[in-house]
């Protein structure tokens, strides 16, 4: 029985293939639109859908949860760190880097004072912390290679660390809300 490569030639083609594309692409056919639809479904609990995909988000019951799916900053951390590894495939594929194995543990403190508005300590995570731990044959300058390249390119880490404009539209029984 043959065992199958953590990172496959195949993944190296396709890459190479959208990189080919990209270079000659217009702004428009280089910049996706991603986005999800989400919808409160009862208390706190919520459902989102993103292209064909339907799943639930909840709190656990320190929040008024009832811990029937992850919250939202549980899928921040896991989005970031999935994204990380997505694109540790990505480069290991593109420079030719076997890997044997990717994994993160992705964790964040939150002071729920901030959310509440008992103290002014910010909404969201005080800071991040990732542990990644590979296995590979490669030489330790290849990954360290590599782990730069990922830190530099990772869609998720870069929209955590850079401020970034949001902007929301708010409709009040179907009529924008000034």
């Amino acid at each position: 029985m043959s065992i199958q490569p953590l990172v496959s030639p195949d993944l190296a083609r396709a890459l190479g293939a959208a990189v080919e594309k990209l270079k000659v692409a217009s702004d428009e056919q280089a910049t996706p639109v991603f986005a999800s639809d989400t919808r409160l479904l009862h208390n706190v609990l919520t459902e989102a859908r993103v292209r064909q995909f339907t799943f639930q988000v909840d709190e656990p019951p320190l929040l008024g949860g009832t811990d029937q799916a992850p919250n939202p900053v549980e899928l921040v951390l896991a989005a970031l760190g999935t994204c990380q590894e997505i694109v540790y495939a990505a480069y290991a594929a593109v420079l030719g880097i076997e890997l044997d194995a990717v994994e993160i543990t992705v964790r964040g403190p939150l002071d729920l004072r901030g959310l509440f508005g008992l103290s002014s300590a910010p909404s969201g995570f005080q800071h991040v912390e990732m542990e990644t731990r590979i296995r590979s044959r490669e030489a330790p300058e290849a990954i360290r290679r590599l782990v730069s390249t990922v830190q530099a390119h990772c869609p998720v880490l870069d929209i955590i660390q850079r401020p970034l404009e949001v902007r929301n539209e708010v409709a009040l029984n179907e009529e924008p809300l000034a």
